[in-house]
């Protein structure tokens, strides 16, 4: 939303509660263009998006935020998600964590029942699939 100048602080104050109010989601993913690519999209939607490349930073941002949804890319340079899929488990057990990969999670070597995602999105994304999940994860 674009306001003009001078602002006026009562519109100023309902456009950030406004903002404010709109899911926090978090993309973990390794490939620098998908996540900006997702950022992107996300955020045309009306979503605030962070991102991060491996675990260590998103572990770092699950504990600075408070996260409605995280895209999880299964394997990242350092594990293999499944730290991760426990860390956000144990800070907020209510987000939603959407598995994003490449492979068939049944032929994959992780043993994820231990910190079970929502949803699973294989790539190449299917976008329409994915916002649909995101949509109804954030209603």
């Amino acid at each position: 939303k674009i306001l003009s100048k001078p602002v006026d602080l009562s519109q100023l104050a309902s456009t950030l509660d406004e903002a404010l109010q709109q899911p926090l989601i978090l993309v973990v993913d390794d490939d620098q263009d998908l996540c900006a690519n997702l950022r992107d999209l996300i955020q045309e939607r009306g979503y605030r998006v962070a991102l991060a490349d491996d675990i260590r930073s998103a572990m770092a941002r699950l504990d600075e935020n408070r996260f409605g949804i995280v895209l999880l890319d299964v394997r990242l340079p350092d594990g293999d998600g499944r730290e991760l899929l426990n860390r956000m488990r144990d800070a907020r057990s209510e987000a939603r964590a959407i598995l994003i990969t490449g492979q068939c999670l049944e032929s994959a070597d992780l043993p994820l029942g231990d910190a079970p995602s929502d949803a699973v999105c294989y790539k190449p994304l299917d976008l329409q699939v994915l916002f649909s999940l995101i949509g109804r994860f954030t209603r």
